[in-house]
């Protein structure tokens, strides 16, 4: 199988072109006085470069990680922060009106052919290693059998966890940020084969079995066991509490579903134990269900990466199953947000719904637009974040929006009586506000005003339309 990590002669002189227009743009800010319209234009070019530019090297050497940190850092300064003091204007060179155009768009159309190759390069071998992590047989001889007993019951926390959180959380233990790995997988076994969502919606009523996979490092089967999470000082990660594959194999249990998980050399599987508790307090023997694992561990060499199976699932489990590309932004086929800054994203025109590092949280009746927000803390159940640290946040993601037609239409949206949007809670300073005004003429034209709520004076007479 070949390497799909080494790059072909045209892909490195792909990037390398991009990386002659990147110094270019570099050398356009430092040289020539340039206006805020062509700050702006070259700025959205260094967020798609930086959001979208490909790397097939998973490694990378000090001197190499040094220059690219470099470069990105003294663009970030030019095409940012920098301002030209009028002091120094003389010895500026005339500025060139279609430069900073020119650059931008060869810098994207370079972007854009430096991805397709990157896509090439992988198709491959990504599509086979999916199907692989999805299809690999673990070995036939067993050298133990075990079962353990953790001390949660299938009680607790049962409110929080219902057929929905169960999916979810089982996807989100597989994303690339929790798993250490390249790639995660969603599949559903039809037929006795393995096939992606789009062909298992064709056929739901044949869906025998929902798997999720990924590439990662795995994990030992004692954190089955124990309330302890090796990702707590991670902040990229999702689940970072030590709880979530312990709550869904009990909400597995208490919803019907018959769960798998898989790892290194080992599968083990949630079963239902009853306990009797000496309850002093009302004098009576009470009986408890307790989350207990039945587990194999194989002779050879480890599996790759992780599963999570779900084995005859249930009619609701299906539907949330089917609905988690809607609900996971790293599932969805060629994922583009509107828009992107350091503090997060606009994920979609549709209105209200809020991610967390790309997991869905909840629905939010106050916002116009959904958003996915990098490091906002969620409560320990993961379904609602603290409405100061949304309106912050989606305020500062909006502070550094340059993109007109993103701004006229969040303009007629809020234009709309019936909206009540966050930003309505909070004052933010723009970061471009030459090209809001641009955008607020455009929507609504030359004439028009804000209407500021102040009764008009009297003796006043407005102009008729003519």
């Amino acid at each position: 199988m070949r390497n799909p990590f080494e790059p072909t002669a045209e892909y490195v002189s792909s990037k390398e072109k991009l990386e002659n227009l990147r110094q270019k743009a570099v050398e356009l800010a430092a040289n020539m006085e340039i206006n805020e319209m062509d700050r702006v234009r070259l700025t959205r070019v260094l967020q798609l470069v930086d959001r979208y530019g490909p790397e097939l090297n998973k490694e990378f050497s000090k001197e190499e990680a040094a220059e690219a940190k470099s470069w990105l850092d003294t663009l970030k300064t030019w095409l940012r922060f920098n301002r030209v003091n009028p002091d120094d204007q003389k010895q500026k060179k005339p500025v060139d009106q279609g430069r900073a155009y020119l650059i931008a768009e060869e810098t994207v159309a370079t972007l854009r052919e430096l991805r397709h190759l990157a896509s090439k390069l992988k198709e491959g071998v990504l599509n086979t290693s999916i199907e692989t992590l999805m299809t690999q047989e673990r070995p036939e001889k067993i050298i133990a059998r075990e079962s353990f007993d953790t001390s949660l019951t299938l009680q607790y926390e049962e409110q929080h966890w219902g057929t929905e959180r169960v999916c979810l959380d089982g996807m989100q233990n597989h994303l690339p940020s929790d798993s250490k790995g390249e790639q995660v997988g969603l599949g559903f076994s039809v037929d006795g084969k393995w096939v992606s969502l789009a062909q298992a919606a064709k056929q739901k009523d044949k869906i025998q079995a929902v798997r999720f996979v990924d590439d990662g490092v795995g994990f030992d089967m004692q954190n089955l066991a124990l309330l302890y999470s090796t990702k707590a000082d991670e902040e990229e990660s999702r689940g970072q509490f030590g709880e979530g594959m312990k709550m869904i194999a009990a909400a597995s249990l208490r919803l019907g579903l018959d769960m798998e998980y898989e790892s290194q050399n080992w599968s083990a599987k949630p079963v239902k134990k009853l306990v009797t508790l000496n309850d002093t307090r009302h004098g009576e023997n009470k009986p408890i269900e307790q989350l207990s694992f039945e587990a194999v561990r194989y002779e050879g060499k480890p599996m790759f990466g992780s599963r999570t199976t779900v084995w005859h699932p249930t009619p609701e489990f299906l539907n949330e199953a089917l609905k988690l590309e809607e609900k996971v932004l790293d599932l969805r086929p060629e994922y583009k947000p509107l828009y992107t800054s350091e503090i997060g994203e606009i994920v979609s025109r549709e209105a209200g719904k809020m991610y967390a590092k790309g997991i869905f949280i909840y629905q939010e009746p106050k916002a116009l637009f959904s958003y996915n927000f990098n490091d906002v803390k969620t409560n320990r159940d993961r379904n609602q974040i603290t409405s100061h640290d949304i309106t912050e946040n989606v305020a500062r993601i909006w502070s550094d929006v340059s993109d007109i037609r993103l701004i006229k239409t969040l303009l007629k949206k809020v234009q709309d009586k019936n909206s009540n949007d966050i930003l309505e809670d909070i004052y933010f300073k723009l970061k471009y506000p030459s090209v809001w005004q641009q955008a607020f003429t455009e929507a609504f034209g030359p004439d028009a005003v804000l209407d500021t709520g102040y009764a008009i004076p009297k003796g006043v007479t407005l102009p008729k339309k003519s």
